[in-house]
């Protein structure tokens, strides 16, 4: 491979592997979006219906070898777009960076003054010359010795049953340092972009979302398999080809519905109304992605939504465009709002439907020879109605193209908010595993050559919502989300333009509104206000931005853009009026006025006087605290303020972007205004820096005002867990589990931390197989106050085919509210058939002695299930010679010896006194402290942990860099005491603390330590940074 790429025939094998473009949007909005692949490997997609054929079973995955990762270091040699970025060093420490952040026992140190690093994996280490890592050669042999110093010493389960996920992450390591679009896809990610820009799949034609925690039918599509066998909305799928879906991730559910056209899945669905599961075999078929929807609005205004750009989006979009044509169209609104973008071909395809001539897209990259112009033609244009394109934050990618070119073309005018601006384009190579490498190989220009990248496309009529609720304000809000420009290591173009303005700018008001309740028969009309979009007949509200742009279209008397704009400014201004009408309306009845007045000149200086909280102290609040913030201000000016706010900006989201409304100020006068937030039961200890900057009409100059608000952390719920076996749903009830037997599983809990569990639910997930059929595996187990405890049971079925000796079930508590969690796998052993079954003898049992331990099996070794600690009658199921079966109302059954119960008459007591034998302990913090506010480079860690098994290793990262970790297997120590230097960037840095115990139970704290300035003061977080100090110099 060394030697293809020194002597350029890379070329002649480009040729052959070069993939069309992707233009992906993955990192913000999830979704990889392509072109397309090789011409074979496209026609067997399009056979299968985005479904890969079965592989023959893969040989064990050879780390060392590292074949993607040289695959894709080849690649980006000769095909990123600028290979100034391309720095051997620095991709390297990302690769070890991300290596060590993915399996818990690697730790990389830099040493020697950046020189070198040390690489340790548990108790050994070893160091490697970065230094001299200034050719992709030298990163690749580097790397090679690495891995291989690596291979064999991993302790983590993940790292050894699928080590093909350290050289993903040691890939993506790598690439991250690059740009943020390009990076490896895992094979399931793949095969998910290429289901989602066919703009088709084999499946049966449902949507599908969890409620109430079952798997549910949320839609069946019309015309799709699903939908002609009768499935209906609001089903609950029970099993699919006979596997319990109890648990079971909804992508796992996705792919085992989806398959090859004319393959067959059973499913069993619970209805409503139904006394048992209706069963339905269905054939799959391919089945359309209805990315594009369309509907008629008024004043003979068409509509037309894209959700997303696949190959079939633009012959759809002329589908939508002749239907609406029937129904009168003779305007059009083009939504392209939230689409991320997707297929190259389909924008510009799209955006040809509605051009004559001109350039649509340039595309450029590292070699010019490889540049390329896609123009309009005239075949197949659209007439010249008038035009109006929706666009927001989260219009990416393609649907950036479409609106660039139908703006700087003049051909649509724009309305909404700024764009994402992604201006780069990937292509895809897919590799023999099934990952694929997403590289970014150009830049793309909109007409006139204008790079859109980092800036998005500026609207020519801004929409700014101005949000009312009495409670919580958002009247003037901030930027809509993440764009390009704020992703880490986002690329640049010296053709942008920065300093674009919005021809007009349109607020409007919105209040928080209630989930309406709407039909689900698709054949009822859409309510007042709501339209139902075709082809799918799903509702849909017709928003402000909607009813704006059908106002622009339909009072347009031309549909050039430049036409349109010169005329629409009396329509904004009464539009304007009326939003505005309505917000003073809304505000004079709470008792501000929000009228407006003669504001001073910009810059005209202003002086008020703040208190916050009548001056009290601002914390420490703890978790799950309602705060209130209490602004009081006076104008100690001479000038009347109009429509005086105030709005806070926070690292801590739980004080940042709050609005504090004033309205109409006079001198001298005072006025107060309290807004109520939650600190999350899941907040950290932290103090940060609460900025307050005014503003008001006019846009005069008042200072802000800056306080501090410490929040602390008052405890956490810690788990203590057990797990007993009850076979006596349909099994012989001698506590063993054998093949046929549904069994019960009892889950005992028991909170021994010091703060509750608010909202914690029990779950177990099968591991092994169809023949283990989980019939109930979700419990929510109501607050867990410390010291008290929780029972649950579970129901499994093992089916007679299973033929391991044992099998596996992963255990977890999660407590949502405080994200406290532990998980666990357990393992089962599969007994065979009984020596002697046990004979059923109902009736009533007494101790003849307390406290009585009850077993799991019927043997002097059996596993202690718990004690009963006080006399009571027990029910008494089975019994076996020298052993009686006992089984008390909260649903705990176990074996004790005969001689030490009697008969007895009655029935039954329906509450005792009984324990649960103590199971597996979560790692425990008995200390976790640091200063939350230092002023120099460092800060100090200092913790103890504690563990009843002995504890495995310790990490400690700030924000993504691994700064400590001590792996204790070879010391077998229960309790840990340590003091770590937390290397701090300016502003917040947070901190968090992983401890491991034998069995891989995990128990995580985390804190927030800010760096100020030598002073003490702020200084502000940096925005994404490069998060490892491997890349220091």
């Amino acid at each position: 491979m060394i030697q293809g790429m020194r002597d350029g025939s890379w070329r002649v094998r480009l040729a052959h592997e070069r993939v069309v473009v992707s233009l992906v949007v993955a990192v913000v909005l999830g979704l990889t979006l392509t072109q397309g692949w090789r011409s074979g490997l496209a026609q067997r997609i399009e056979t299968l219906g985005g479904v890969p054929p079965a592989r023959a079973e893969a040989p064990p995955y050879e780390l060392a070898k590292l074949r993607v990762f040289n695959r894709v270091l080849f690649h980006v040699t000769y095909e990123y777009v600028d290979p100034r970025r391309v720095e051997p060093k620095r991709m390297l420490l990302g690769a070890l960076q991300a290596i060590e952040e993915a399996v818990p026992e690697v730790m990389v140190s830099p040493v020697e003054e950046g020189k070198a690093v040390e690489v340790r994996i548990g108790a050994e280490s070893e160091r490697f010359v970065v230094d001299d890592v200034d050719s992709p050669w030298r990163l690749a042999a580097r790397m090679y010795s690495i891995v291989r110093f690596l291979s064999g010493k991993f302790v983590s389960r993940a790292a050894i049953e699928k080590p093909e996920e350290v050289e993903y992450a040691a890939v993506n390591g790598m690439l991250h340092t690059l740009d943020p679009h390009t990076s490896l896809l895992t094979p399931e990610a793949n095969r998910e972009m290429r289901m989602a820009t066919q703009g088709r799949f084999g499946g049966i034609g449902i949507n599908i979302g969890v409620r109430d925690n079952r798997l549910t039918v949320i839609r069946p599509i019309p015309n799709t398999p699903a939908a002609r066998v009768g499935l209906k909305a609001n089903d609950h799928i029970i099993t699919i080809d006979g596997e319990s879906t109890i648990n079971m991730d909804i992508d796992d559910a996705v792919s085992k519905l989806r398959g090859p056209e004319g393959t067959r899945v059973v499913i069993e669905v619970e209805r409503e109304g139904e006394p048992r599961p209706l069963r339905f075999e269905i054939t799959r078929a391919i089945i359309p992605i209805e990315s594009v929807k369309w509907a008629m609005l008024e004043d003979g205004v068409g509509y037309i939504q894209i959700d997303q750009f696949t190959r079939t989006t633009a012959a759809d979009v002329s589908r939508g465009l002749d239907r609406l044509r029937r129904d009168g169209m003779r305007r059009l609104v083009l939504d392209l709002r939230d689409d991320p973008g997707g297929v190259l071909e389909s924008s510009v395809e799209l955006a040809d439907l509605f051009l004559r001539s001109g350039t649509i897209l340039t595309t450029a990259g590292n070699d010019p020879r490889e540049n390329s112009v896609e123009n309009a033609h005239a075949a197949g244009t659209e007439p010249d109605y008038p035009l109006v394109v929706l666009v927001n934050g989260g219009s990416a990618s393609a649907s950036e193209i479409v609106a660039g070119a139908l703006k700087n073309t003049g051909r649509a005018v724009l309305v909404g908010r700024r764009t994402f601006g992604k201006g780069s384009v990937q292509a895809i190579h897919e590799f023999e595993d099934d990952s694929a490498l997403k590289i970014t190989i150009a830049q793309y220009l909109t007409p006139g050559d204008i790079s859109i990248q980092g800036v998005g496309i500026q609207p020519d009529v801004e929409t700014l919502p101005m949000v009312f609720d009495a409670k919580r304000m958002d009247l003037y809000p901030s930027e809509p989300q993440w764009s390009e420009a704020d992703l880490q290591a986002h690329l640049s173009s010296d053709r942008v333009v920065r300093e674009q303005k919005p021809a007009f700018t349109a607020r409007y008001f919105q209040a928080r509104e209630e989930n309406p309740d709407l039909p689900e028969d698709d054949r009822a009309p859409a309510p007042e206000g709501w339209i139902r979009l075709e082809p799918s007949r799903e509702l849909w509200k017709v928003d402000f931005e909607m009813q704006l742009a059908r106002r622009i279209v339909a009072s347009a008397s031309d549909p050039g853009r430049r036409r349109i704009i010169a005329e629409i400014g009396p329509l904004l201004e009464r539009v304007q009026n009326e939003e505005d009408a309505k917000l003073e309306e809304a505000m004079r009845g709470i008792g501000l006025d929000w009228s407006r007045g003669e504001p001073p000149a910009p810059g005209t200086p202003v002086r008020l006087t703040t208190v916050l909280n009548d001056g009290q102290p601002l914390g420490p609040y703890h978790q799950g605290e309602k705060v209130q913030l209490r602004l009081r201000v006076r104008n100690d000016g001479n000038l009347t303020l109009t429509r005086l706010r105030a709005v806070t900006d926070s690292d801590d989201p739980v004080f940042d972007d709050l609005e504090f409304p004033f309205g109409r100020l006079a001198p001298g006068a005072e006025a107060t205004w309290t807004v109520e937030t939650k600190v999350p039961e899941h907040a950290v200890r932290r103090v940060d820096p609460v900025k307050f900057e005014f503003a008001a009409e006019g846009e005069p100059s008042i200072d802000p005002v800056e306080f501090r608000i410490e929040l602390t952390d008052a405890g956490h719920p810690l788990f203590a867990y057990g797990v007993s076996v009850a076979d006596d749903v349909s099994g012989n009830g001698d506590g063993r589990i054998q093949r046929g037997e549904t069994v019960r599983l009892v889950i005992d809990v028991e909170n021994r931390g010091d703060a509750p569990a608010l909202d914690p639910v029990a779950a177990i997930r099968n591991k092994s197989g169809e023949f283990v059929f989980i019939r109930t595996g979700r419990a929510k187990l109501g607050p867990i106050d410390p010291g008290r405890s929780a029972t649950a049971a579970f129901e499994l079925e093992l089916k007679e085919p299973y033929a391991e000796p044992e099998f596996t079930l992963e255990f977890s508590i999660t407590d949502f509210e405080t994200r406290d969690f532990v998980a666990e796998r357990v393992e089962f052993p599969v007994a065979g058939p009984p020596q002697e079954e046990p004979q059923a003898r109902p009736g009533t049992a007494q101790p003849r002695s307390v406290p009585l331990e009850l077993r799991e099996t019927p043997a002097d070794d059996g596993r202690i299930v718990g004690r009963l600690d006080a006399p009571a009658r027990l029910s008494r199921t089975h019994v076996l010679p020298g052993w009686v079966r006992v089984a008390l109302a909260d649903g705990h059954a176990g074996w004790v010896r005969e001689d030490a119960v009697r008969a007895a008459g009655g029935n039954p007591a329906q509450a005792v006194t009984f324990v649960a034998a103590p199971g597996n302990v979560q790692p425990r913090f008995a200390g976790l402290e640091a200063p939350l506010a230092v002023r120099g480079e460092t800060g100090e860690l200092r913790g103890l942990v504690e563990d009843d098994t002995p504890i495995l290793d310790l990490q400690v990262f700030v924000g993504d860099a691994k700064v400590f970790y001590e792996n204790y297997r070879r010391t077998s120590v229960n309790r840990v005491e340590f003091s770590v230097p937390l290397p701090l960037r300016p502003g917040s840095n947070d901190v968090r603390v992983f401890v491991r115990e034998a069995s891989e139970v995990t128990t995580w704290r985390g804190l927030c330590v800010r760096r100020d300035g030598p002073n003490g003061e702020t200084l502000a977080t940096e925005k994404n940074p490069l998060s490892d100090d491997l890349f220091a110099d």
